[in-house]
């Protein structure tokens, strides 16, 4: 995408919804690695991740689209509700993330609030906080939790 002054912050951040979705959708990692500054800062209410470089990213895109794919989830919906310029090279964004199994609504929509700035030319993401509920089947697809819920056990 261009220098800030030729586009909107909307524009700017519908482009990196449009291509990480893709990239997710497909499996094309260069594509989603093409939408973020490493390092990169991944936080949820329950983890922060600091994401030292590409390998690092790469796992966990392909631990994200594992989980999405084994609970079922066939679509991510996703829109952006507010964005706006900080400065010339910096931006933030908010947009809104709903997953949907086989066109049924899957857990709750989820707000994604994210820094992008104007590096080297592109508009790249440099951190993105995910407002998931704690230890919910987002929060693990995100980030990868090993929350392990206490259960009640009884012995026969």
């Amino acid at each position: 995408m261009e220098y800030a002054e030729t586009l909107t912050a909307k524009q700017v951040a519908d482009d990196l919804l449009d291509r990480s979705g893709r990239a997710l959708s497909t499996g094309d990692f260069d594509l989603f690695a093409g939408c973020f500054q490493l390092p990169n800062v991944m936080t949820t209410q329950q983890k922060t991740v600091i994401v030292e470089d590409r390998d690092h990213l790469k796992r966990l895109f392909d631990g994200m689209r594992t989980k999405l794919r084994d609970s079922g989830v066939t679509e991510l919906a996703r829109y952006v509700e507010a964005a706006e310029f900080r400065s010339p090279t910096q931006m933030t964004s908010t947009h809104i993330t709903q997953a949907i199994a086989g066109g049924v609504v899957w857990g709750s929509p989820y707000p994604v609030f994210s820094i992008v700035e104007f590096i080297d030319g592109k508009w790249l993401g440099v951190s993105s906080e995910y407002a998931v509920k704690p230890r919910s089947a987002q929060d693990n697809a995100i980030l990868g939790s090993r929350y392990v819920p206490d259960m009640q056990r009884v012995k026969f």
